[in-house]
């Protein structure tokens, strides 16, 4: 099965860029299934939490997520979105932050301290899932 996802990658690549929002989503969506076989599409991925749509930059954050350690490269990019003007963003960034990996704690902790009640109790919930957390 992984030889028929790998010879499908080329194409729902292009498809991250389509002028239409609902197959940029879909092309996330795909991709987040496909583990280590997205890799390579990460920087183009990347550019979807600028999409022009929310559902396209919420779908990214969510396939970064699901992809876990394998999207460790868009660690950074993630964190950065915790002080995004947009809730909806900071809010998503927080469990996928914590997907990617466990580097990751510090960002999160500190947006348990944070005049935003939201990404307060976003954050909290995200660092639940570490096992006890250090300054929280």
């Amino acid at each position: 099965a992984g030889d028929v996802a790998a010879a499908f990658i080329p194409e729902m690549g292009k498809r991250l860029t389509d002028a239409k929002w609902e197959v940029r989503e879909a092309a996330l969506i795909g991709l987040a299934n496909l583990g280590q076989l997205a890799e390579d599409l990460l920087p183009v991925m990347l550019q979807r939490l600028d999409d022009t749509n929310r559902k396209v930059r919420l779908a990214a954050l969510e396939s970064f997520g699901k992809l876990g350690k394998v999207a460790l490269p868009a660690a950074q990019a993630i964190a950065s979105l915790l002080s995004d003007a947009r809730p909806n963003l900071r809010n998503s960034g927080l469990p996928s932050l914590k997907c990617v990996g466990e580097a990751n704690l510090a960002a999160i902790a500190a947006c348990t301290k944070r005049k935003d009640v939201e990404l307060r109790k976003a954050a909290l919930e995200s660092l639940s899932g570490f096992g006890g957390a250090p300054g929280v």
